[in-house]
């Protein structure tokens, strides 16, 4: 007999109660505490499917267009993951050890200002101003007492050198979790709506779409049902990049990703919840700056 704590029966079950209704019958006695814990949960029919469904692509992204008078319910199952759709036991009900009980953060830290006169990316250094910007990004994140369980930067100069500046603000044994990697390149992952007048060959979005999205596919999920304790990563990357993940992420039309101003060394915090929801909690915070060292 499966036996859990009451704490533990609360959380699951405010985190999950809206996505099933409770049952008319109880199987006995015997299992009662456990259906309370599981809130009665029933595999979702064909119509609660498709109702919690977004609609998606043959890649399984969201649509950047449609009616704008159709309502977008929020899709669950938006990285796979969602316990309400593969976790069943025999008797049709969620199987309660596969339930996600932790949260994941993305911590996002866009690059300092940086020198634009030589197109040659080893050259596209950090300016002053632009090390003082992530400098101050660092010293924040080193108040908030974040942990970071990962730390990935993308490979171009001048984000390297801004993690760089990043890692002397924070405790010295992040400097262990640390990898690099090009998925966060800078890029331009899909035409913009309105037009950013700048023009793309078409071919741009399609290499640069794809990598973007396979970076987002790779870092955004929820947690899994082992994970013991909250999760934190910290990407140190580019505008293009962190704009299109919040979009991705929050579920909103992609192609507006371009709509949002990400201003240098800022700092975008998006969690992640067991349910499968999504909270950005701030968005290109620059709040730890003084004015001078903020483009207006």
């Amino acid at each position: 007999m499966l036996k859990i704590a009451g704490t533990l029966i609360g959380v699951t079950t405010a985190a999950y109660v809206g996505l099933r209704k409770w049952n008319s019958e109880r199987e006995s006695k015997n299992t009662k505490s456990e259906e309370v814990l599981l809130g009665q949960f029933t595999k979702p029919s064909a119509l609660q499917t498709q109702q919690r469904s977004y609609t998606r692509s043959a890649l399984g992204r969201s649509s950047a267009t449609g009616n704008n008078n159709e309502v977008k319910k929020w899709d669950y199952n938006w990285d796979r993951r969602d316990p309400a759709e593969i976790y069943f036991n025999k008797d049709g009900r969620i199987d309660v050890c596969n339930i996600p009980h932790k949260s994941r953060h993305i911590y996002l830290v866009r690059h300092g200002e940086y020198d634009q006169t030589d197109s040659n990316d080893n050259e596209r250094k950090l300016t002053e101003k632009g090390r003082q910007q992530a400098t101050l990004a660092g010293k924040r994140l080193n108040e908030l007492g974040l942990k970071f369980d990962k730390i990935v930067i993308s490979t171009m100069t001048r984000a390297q050198e801004t993690g760089e500046q990043i890692l002397k603000e924070l405790p010295p044994e992040m400097a262990k979790r640390v990898s690099f990697t090009d998925m966060l390149r800078e890029g331009s992952p899909c035409p913009s709506q309105p037009e950013s007048g700048k023009f793309h060959e078409p071919s741009r979005f399609f290499q640069d779409g794809a990598r973007i999205e396979a970076a987002f596919r790779k870092y955004f999920y929820r947690a899994k049902p082992s994970q013991e304790k909250t999760e934190r990563v910290l990407l140190v990357c580019h505008a293009n990049v962190i704009r299109y993940f919040l979009f991705r992420a929050l579920q909103l039309p992609e192609d507006g990703w371009h709509r949002f101003s990400i201003q240098h060394a800022s700092i975008t915090h998006i969690e992640i919840k067991p349910s499968g929801r999504v909270v950005a909690r701030a968005v290109g915070e620059t709040n730890f700056m003084p004015d001078e060292l903020i483009k207006r």
